[in-house]
């Protein structure tokens, strides 16, 4: 550890931004496409649903096989520096009567040096149907620097309820159902989800409204397209890209009149691969470190 990075962390062991901060950044990486995590979720101004329309296997932009990977990185004063990993992998299994469905896995977590700070441990599971990407179940298990979230959904399609068990530090443990709507997914599907998104039928600068479900609330929140643009990447090149912004909710993290950015390729993969935002207490940035079992070809990299 170089004396710099060590002066920090002491400074940060007694005086740290709010530990949601940390939380975020691995989160944001979790689900990295559209901002969805707990801390980074903004309200819809709109309350209608996207369609959710069924995808011909071979234009859906991932298969069984893909892996990502991420690096978060985390600026405070004279601090810079990585801080976690994340990942999402997808695979296939048998639902019920045989029905293949996805089953993916997303997984955060900070690195050991942060780990003697604030230790995050993110784990999401969906598993949801590969036609239309809407969840059949889902579970979470998070634990954030002594915060521990456990949840386990089961989707109702008739009614578009969810059947929750959910368990956090500050609730306990709860069982309740909750009421959802077509649109309605959990972080993982969501993701999923977005890439699959008609973008030549979506306008610039325009709210989009969808719906997911956390713990023991459903919540409503729109994202926006604001057009195309070239993007570096550190350590993996260079990318045709789609930027995307949203402008989060005042809380423990945001200020509320900042947005967020994110790209993605700009091809049929959809790959997010940069995010970056101001939050209350420094600034937060993910970036895209590994990629393999792609279903399409790469080309939105230019170098």
């Amino acid at each position: 550890m170089d004396s710099l990075t060590a002066t920090c962390l002491q400074a940060m062991s007694s005086d740290r931004p709010s530990p949601a901060v940390f939380r975020a950044l691995l989160m944001a990486l979790v689900t990295a496409f559209c901002l969805f995590s707990s801390s980074f979720f903004l309200m819809a101004q709109q309350q209608e649903c996207l369609p959710v329309r069924n995808i011909p296997q071979e234009e859906c932009a991932f298969a069984p096989g893909e892996r990502l990977e991420f690096s978060v990185r985390y600026i405070w004063g004279i601090l810079d520096s990585e801080v976690g990993t994340a990942s999402a992998e997808v695979g296939r299994v048998s639902g019920e009567n045989g029905v293949p469905l996805f089953h993916c896995v997303a997984q955060g977590r900070t690195s050991r040096l942060f780990d003697m700070f604030f230790k995050v441990r993110e784990r999401f599971e969906s598993w949801f149907a590969m036609n239309n990407m809407r969840p059949v179940a889902s579970t979470r298990d998070t634990y954030e620097g002594g915060y521990e979230a456990r949840n386990t959904y089961s989707w109702n399609r008739l009614d578009e309820t969810i059947d929750a068990q959910v368990y956090t530090s500050r609730l306990g443990d709860t069982s309740l159902v909750l009421a959802g709507r077509e649109c309605t997914f959990d972080l993982v599907s969501l993701f999923y989800f977005a890439r699959n998104l008609d973008f030549p039928n979506f306008m610039e600068n325009v709210k989009y409204p969808i719906s997911f479900a956390i713990d023991d609330a459903v919540y409503n929140l729109y994202f926006i397209i604001l057009g195309k643009e070239t993007k570096k990447i550190k350590g993996v090149g260079t990318f045709r890209t789609i930027k995307f912004a949203a402008r989060m909710v005042a809380g423990e993290v945001f200020n509320g009149d900042t947005d967020m950015y994110i790209w993605v390729t700009d091809d049929r993969n959809r790959i997010p691969v940069y995010f970056e935002s101001p939050i209350k207490v420094g600034a937060v940035s993910g970036r895209i470190t590994g990629f393999s079992g792609l279903k399409h070809p790469l080309d939105s990299k230019i170098d």
